[in-house]
This record gives C-alpha cells, structure tokens and sequence, in this order.
C-alpha cells in the first residue's frame, strides 16, 4: 500500500497540465472592443489550451465555422461515449470560462447565447467582434492612423502598432502604403 504522501505526488497521465501542475494562471479577460480582439483570443486560446487539447482542437474550427455549432457537432466527433462524455465536460467549462471572463459587450453577448454549447459561444465572440471589414473598418483604420505611442515603452508599443496594422491588411486584403506608415510616424514621435 503506497504512503498517502506518495499519492499526493503521483499524477494521473490523463490529467489536464494545469492540474498536474498546479498553474494558477489568470484567464485574460474582454470586453468586445474589436480592437483587442486578435490579443484576447491569442492569450484565450493559449490559457483554454492548458486545460485540455480538445480546446487547442476546437477553438480554431469554431471560429471558421459559417454555420451554428451544437452538442451533435461534439458527439459526432467523438471516437468513444467516454471521449464523449470527456468533451461536453470540458465545452461546459469552456463555456463558464468565457461567461466569467467577459464583460461589458462581450458579456452581454455570452448571456444572449447562454442556452448554446461554449464552442457556439466563442463563434459568437469571434464573429461579433473580429477585427471589422468593409465601411466598419474605416474608424479602425482611423484608430492605425493616429497611433498613441508610450514613451517609456516605446518599443512595445511601436510592435503593437506593427501587429494591428498587420492583421488590419490581412483582414481588408489591402496594404497600407509604407509612405503613409512613415509618415503617420514622423508625425507621432
């Protein structure tokens, strides 16, 4: 019979890393401004991610997917009843997660889906508060264009600048000319 010492240390293979290990890590939190939408769902991801690789899996195809997502989805999915029963264990958490984590905007649209799966809620998020296209991008690239840059952390803030002009291109399928980032930051520093 082994000392109840030796069980406290002992791990179980199919735990998640952060019980294992006993992260305590704060979950990042959002409020549905679109313009940190890209950092939440990163840091998001990355946190969520910890607790189990069905939501490393998941997460990415919930948020490409142009349809509503439901149980079915996960039960269909599944290899065996226990993987089953594992995965609406861990949607369920999913879901509380982002309910707790959320605020303002964000929280009112998580409370508007609260009768759907986690998985749906995170589309929901990721679909109303993704980075905007089309006419809605023209006060985001506003925002690009008048740049407030932290002179004590200059150098963090020029690479966030760099980082959301980036996801702004990609996301409009357009460039901003370099002409106009020189001179947006000559005008700036």
């Amino acid at each position: 019979m082994s000392s109840p010492a030796a069980a406290a240390t002992t791990t179980d293979p199919g735990e998640s890393p952060a019980s294992q290990h006993k992260l305590k890590l704060k979950p990042p939190s959002y409020d549905g401004d679109y313009t940190t939408i890209e950092d939440w769902h990163y840091k998001f991801k990355a946190y969520i991610g910890v607790q189990h690789k069905f939501c490393s899996q998941f997460l990415p195809r919930a948020a490409q997917s142009p349809t509503r997502l439901a149980e079915a989805e996960l039960r269909g999915a599944a290899a065996s009843q226990q993987e089953v029963d594992e995965w609406l264990q861990l949607d369920h958490n999913l879901k509380y997660a982002l309910i707790i984590t959320t605020t303002a905007a964000a929280a009112t649209l998580c409370r508007q889906y609260q009768h759907e799966i986690g998985v749906e809620i995170y589309r929901q998020l990721r679909l109303r508060f993704k980075t905007p296209l089309g006419t809605r991008s023209i006060g985001y690239l506003t925002k690009l264009l008048e740049p407030t840059f932290d002179t004590n952390n200059f150098e963090e803030s020029f690479s966030n600048w760099e980082s959301e002009i980036q996801q702004y291109e990609s996301n409009n399928t357009t460039n901003l000319p370099d002409q106009v980032k020189v001179a947006v930051l000559m005008n700036r520093t």
